[in-house]
C-alpha cells in the first residue's frame, strides 16, 4: 500500500473503512452522522472516484463481506 491522495469522508467521526474483495469499491462508515458512502476504485491504480454514494444507515462501526447463500 502507499498514499495517492487524501479524501474526505464526507461525515462526521470516520469509524471504519473496508474494501470489497474484488477491489472495486471502497466504503467507509462514519458513526456520528449516520452515513456510510460507496466509493468506486479502480483496481490498477488505486485511485477512487470522487462521486461516491451515500447510504443512511445507524452509526456504521464495522463492515463484513459474506458470500451469497
Amino acid at each position: 500500500m502507499k498514499l495517492l491522495k487524501r479524501y474526505p469522508t464526507l461525515g462526521k467521526t470516520p469509524r471504519e473503512f473496508a474494501m470489497d474483495p474484488s477491489g472495486r469499491w471502497l466504503i467507509v462508515g462514519n458513526q456520528e452522522s449516520d452515513s456510510a458512502y460507496f466509493f468506486r476504485r479502480d483496481p490498477q491504480t488505486g485511485e477512487v472516484t470522487s462521486d461516491p454514494k451515500k447510504l443512511t444507515i445507524g452509526s456504521p462501526v464495522d463492515f463484513k463481506f459474506v458470500p451469497p447463500l
